[in-house]
C-alpha cells in the first residue's frame, strides 16, 4: 500500500518553523518533535 504525501508550501513551513522555535525557547528544550495526527 502507498503512503500518502504530505505537501508543505513555503509560507506554511515558516509558519510552523516558527512556532517551533518559539517553543524551544519558551520550554527550555533541545528537540521538538512535530507529529502529524493524520
Amino acid at each position: 500500500m502507498a503512503s500518502p504525501q504530505m505537501v508543505m508550501y513555503e509560507e506554511e513551513f515558516a509558519q510552523v518553523l516558527a512556532v517551533t522555535n518559539r517553543l524551544v525557547q519558551d520550554a527550555n528544550a533541545r528537540v521538538v518533535f512535530v507529529v502529524d495526527k493524520n
